[in-house]
């Protein structure tokens, strides 16, 4: 099993990558420096390398499953006016509360009321970023075996999926508070579940 983890900081968003994979390779590894009774085991050890690698040969039965799992907090977004009151410049609100809710849904992932239109022609407080958008969690495997043919020639069959459990990423709110549609999510970041089936002749 080789298991990778990668943390990607952003603006104010956070990654968590991590691939891994679980073969059946066997390997002749042994431990440096050990000394072996004489059944050639390590004492105090519970298993050695080649011991340990048989193992997962035996249960997966030359298959290989692999994958990468990607875990990602909400990305920052800002609140925006639908009707604005600078003569057609842009317009941002005055931010009166802080915009969270204790419990949001996709139906109201914000509080549009911590936000009122500043007077014509000025510019509101509300900064840029100040909320954050759903995460969201997904994992992406392959299955494959590959199979001798003849001499080196052999046939590897692979199957892949994609948002294996269908995990919903939703995107971004209606940004805009004075929207009848304020805080509603109606969209998403990440695709639905698909699968994919290869058979491959190398040679």
């Amino acid at each position: 099993m080789i298991l990778r983890i990668r943390f990607v900081v952003a603006v104010l968003c956070v990654l968590v990558t991590t691939s891994w994979t679980a073969g059946a390779q066997v390997t002749t590894g042994t431990i440096v420096g050990a000394v072996r009774d004489a059944n050639g085991v390590v004492p105090g050890a519970a298993v050695t390398i080649r011991e340990v690698n048989k193992g997962t040969a035996d249960n997966f039965g030359g298959w290989q499953f692999a994958g990468i799992s990607p875990f990602t907090t909400g990305r920052p977004f800002t609140v925006f006016m639908q009707t604005g009151v600078n003569n057609g410049a842009p317009s941002w609100p005055n931010r009166i509360g802080s915009g969270r809710l204790d419990d949001p849904t996709v139906d109201l992932w914000y509080n549009p009321r911590d936000f009122v239109a500043p007077p014509a022609n000025t510019y509101g407080d509300s900064g840029r970023g100040i909320l954050y958008g759903p995460g969201h969690v997904n994992f992406d495997t392959s299955l494959s075996k590959r199979v001798t043919v003849v001499g080196r020639a052999n046939v590897e069959f692979r199957w892949d999926a994609f948002n294996l459990f269908n995990h919903p990423g939703f995107g971004f709110p209606n940004q805009n508070f004075d929207s009848p549609t304020a805080g509603r999510i109606t969209s998403t970041a990440v695709d639905n579940r698909s699968m994919q089936f290869s058979l491959k002749l190398n040679f």
